[in-house]
């Protein structure tokens, strides 16, 4: 059975505070279901309760032109975007497309690859999360990366407990094992069709 969402901000908090990790300090504090319903609104789509959750933990990481993006990834694939960039990030990728209307670009690389999270809350997707990377996977279609936003955070724990991710606090950067990483989000996300290939 998967762990509320909450529960496990929580205990990626207190990781991230453990590993005396900048990272922290430098995420933009919780919004509020006011705030995050007016985000709503601008794009007209209905936030899944684990997205509210999510900016109501943190409102993403304050992106700096004078830090790497190493020193900003909360973990392998990703930087955490701000509500009101993910919102500028979907007007980009679907101004008129309302078949990928429930699509939120949350994550991303820093490099044009993206983790959307599917916010319908009808359909075998609901809730998961999909890889976007033209480069990577050879096509512009999505692909499943993880069942859900707590099988993703998960994971993030799992590499974090495991020394998969370590904090250099010299470089003040995010060091990773690529390869234990992928293990660990094949192993906790078995219907996501990424990990299958």
């Amino acid at each position: 059975m998967e762990r509320q969402l909450s529960d496990l901000l929580e205990e990626l908090e207190a990781i991230l505070r453990k590993a005396n990790a900048q990272l922290l300090d430098q995420m933009n504090p919780r919004l509020d279901d006011e705030k995050i319903s007016s985000y709503e609104k601008q794009v007209q789509v209905e936030f899944s309760e684990d997205v509210r959750q999510l900016y109501r933990w943190k409102n993403g990481t304050r992106l700096s032109e004078g830090r790497t993006i190493a020193q900003q990834n909360l973990f392998g694939f990703g930087i955490f975007y701000p509500l009101q960039d993910v919102i500028g990030g979907y007007k980009a990728f679907y101004p008129e497309d309302q078949l990928k209307k429930h699509m939120l670009p949350i994550f991303g690389s820093g490099g044009g690859d993206y983790l959307f999270v599917n916010v319908n809350k009808s359909g075998g997707t609901s809730g998961m999360v999909f890889l976007y990377s033209p480069a990577l996977l050879y096509t512009e279609v999505p692909s499943a990366y993880c069942d859900s936003l707590s099988s993703m955070i998960s994971c993030i724990i799992t590499c974090y407990k495991n020394g998969i991710y370590k904090f250099d606090i010299k470089q003040n950067e995010l060091v990773i094992d690529y390869e234990s990483e992928d293990k660990v989000f094949s192993q906790l996300n078995p219907r996501s069709s990424f990990w299958k290939v």
